[in-house]
């Protein structure tokens, strides 16, 4: 979901719709393409279905088969074998850590976020007779397992054989609700196929493990820590969980477990674990829904977030898992009934277009105060930090497809501004608004300045997707809630960091950035910059002369407040109008 591309140029009033069904294409065959679901089935063009297990794509799969709603996301690995790649991921569960330099200049960033995992609650433990399934050597004989687009959920049959020939049946599914955000359900059946024996399912909320290591490679974090502490466990009446504390305590985790078991079956506790037992006859079987809650809260109690965490899993236990999945389907019908596709002859490249649609839908976030990570919610690749590309590739589909979540986006950009413009006060712009290249909290994550805030193509990006997404959706509300600002304040930049050069004829050029290729850093006229920054002007100045005209009273507030006059508005079209583009003659 990070892909590069330095042929982009941004699209008028009326292209709107062909740049984000091309924008569609180009995001579906990024990450992953055709090739790394090869080894699946596809077969109704609606389902992910992998038929044998595989060790060695253990942690690609688990990403592959993922499930989230825009706050919460969870890894598709198997609920009773641990896995070192799983991993719960909550998008208001981030640590923040000062960046360390040898010598620091003005405007390096002072300190990065990281999104970190919290406890993992899809974890069912499976005993029998009081031993776990690794104390029998147990294999898998047989695997299946499916991720239904339409439906949102994934499904799983496993068998597993123990060294004496006795073999076990799990059967699964998983949701990350729709309908009630940071929820998690389960429904999870164990079968004892042929022996008799007393089995025994503790289910329970697993702490993250740490971290992954740094690397070179930009797509893995930093270690932040082992894991995020837990600070309190409390079990209440119908539900049971613990308390993880983040950013030092600034802020709290809550994550609660309630159940639905069957009348035969002898419930325990365990500390923060249930644990649910029966004695079974061979085709016999236990069966078992969970639910589990997360709450994220700044400045709250630990009894208080523990409280709502238990309140809304006890609540989603209430209405059970089969409501929950039929409410689930609705909640993708919805989506599917704008954004189905079908391309003739190529039943493989609509899956994975389709494919790549699912997830860029249950990973964009839904509440205020959140946008679309580069790895969504699956990962804690990138460190779970929004990128501009949220805005030039993501956004534009969601416009069409889902345009409730695309303005969500820019709300969040909206919401942000204030921390845009301190970002600019650093890097030494008088005026104006500079978005940062990487962040999750709103300020600049980046210690890399050439690749980092040097990239000011940023800010056009946004311009373009707040021009794109009222364009396709017709809602101008947004300008009046603080997009006009948004788009003035980001366009002023640019008078700072160019300017009319002799040289060029007094064509306008933009010196010393970073284009959106990231590998040629501090360059001068880097040309999709420049073209993005010549419409991002000419959006400004379209908008603020329209406004001075039909709505002299607001634009004249809004002007005061931010200190915009009318010559420089008039400097935007001149600086766009004499914006030079470098072009390679042989090239055309």
């Amino acid at each position: 979901m990070k892909p590069r591309d330095d042929g982009r140029t941004g699209a008028s009033n009326g292209q709107a719709a062909q740049t984000a069904v091309s924008r569609a294409m180009h995001v579906a065959a990024a990450a992953p393409g055709l090739a790394a679901l090869e080894r699946f089935e596809t077969a109704d063009g609606w389902s992910l279905v992998q038929t044998a297990y595989s060790s060695e794509n253990a942690a690609q799969d688990e990403t592959l088969f993922a499930l989230a709603n825009g706050s919460l996301g969870v890894r598709g690995a198997l609920e009773e074998a641990p896995s070192p790649s799983d991993g719960c991921f909550h998008a208001d569960a981030f640590e923040q850590s000062p960046i360390p330099y040898h010598e620091r200049f003005t405007g390096y960033a002072d300190r990065t976020d990281t999104r970190v995992g919290v406890a993992r609650g899809h974890a069912v433990d499976i005993l029998i007779d009081g031993k776990p399934l690794a104390a029998y050597g147990a294999r898998i004989a047989e695997f299946s397992r499916t991720l239904d687009l339409r439906a949102g959920l994934l499904l799983r049959r496993t068998l597993w054989q123990l060294t004496d020939g006795r073999r076990v049946e799990v059967e699964a599914e998983r949701l990350v609700s729709f309908e009630r955000p940071s929820t998690l359900a389960l429904r999870f059946r164990v079968r004892l196929v042929d022996f008799s024996g007393h089995v025994s399912l503790r289910s329970g909320l697993r702490a993250a493990a740490a971290a992954a290591e740094a690397s070179s490679d930009p797509r893995i974090n930093a270690r932040k820590s082992s894991g995020l502490p837990i600070v309190h466990v409390a079990r209440a009446e119908a539900a049971s969980g613990l308390v993880q504390s983040v950013r030092d305590g600034a802020a709290l985790v809550g994550v609660a477990q309630a159940h639905r078991v069957g009348n035969s079956v002898v419930v325990e506790t365990d500390g923060a674990a249930d644990v649910f037992s029966a004695d079974l006859s061979p085709g016999g079987a236990i069966d078992l829904e969970k639910f589990v809650a997360y709450v994220v809260e700044e400045g709250a109690a630990q009894q208080d977030v523990l409280s709502q965490a238990c309140a809304l899993a006890g609540s989603a236990q209430r209405e059970g898992f089969q409501a929950l999945a039929k409410a689930q389907h609705a909640a993708f019908a919805h989506f599917w009934d704008a954004a189905q596709l079908d391309i003739a002859d190529e039943p493989a490249l609509a899956f994975a277009i389709r494919f790549n649609l699912f997830h860029i839908f249950q990973s964009t976030g839904r509440v205020p105060g959140h946008s679309t990570a580069a790895k969504g919610l699956t990962g804690e690749g990138y460190e779970g930090h929004y990128f501009w590309d949220t805005e030039a590739y993501i956004l534009p589909v969601l416009a069409l497809t889902a345009p409730e979540l695309a303005r969500t986006m820019l709300r969040y950009r909206i919401e942000k501004l204030d921390r845009a413009r301190a970002h600019a006060r650093g890097m030494g712009h008088r005026t104006g608004a500079l978005f940062p290249w990487r962040t999750i909290a709103g300020d600049e994550c980046s210690a890399h300045y050439p690749t980092g805030s040097a990239q000011y193509h940023i800010n056009a990006a946004i311009a373009f997707a707040l021009e794109l997404y009222v364009d396709a959706s017709g809602d101008t509300s947004l300008l009046d809630q603080g997009g006009a600002e948004l788009l003035f304040e980001t366009a002023r930049i640019w008078l700072q960091v160019g300017h009319f050069n002799p040289a060029r004829g007094g064509g306008f050029t933009i010196h010393e950035v970073t284009g959106p290729d990231e590998y040629t850093g501090l360059v001068n006229n880097n040309c999709y910059t420049n073209k993005m920054a010549r419409r991002h002007l000419r959006q400004a100045s379209n908008l603020a002369r329209q406004w001075a005209q039909t709505r002299p009273q607001a634009f004249a507030s809004l002007a005061s407040r931010i200190g915009l006059s009318h010559e420089e508005v008039e400097t935007w079209r001149r600086a766009a109008d004499a914006m030079v583009i470098p072009t390679r003659p042989r090239a055309g």
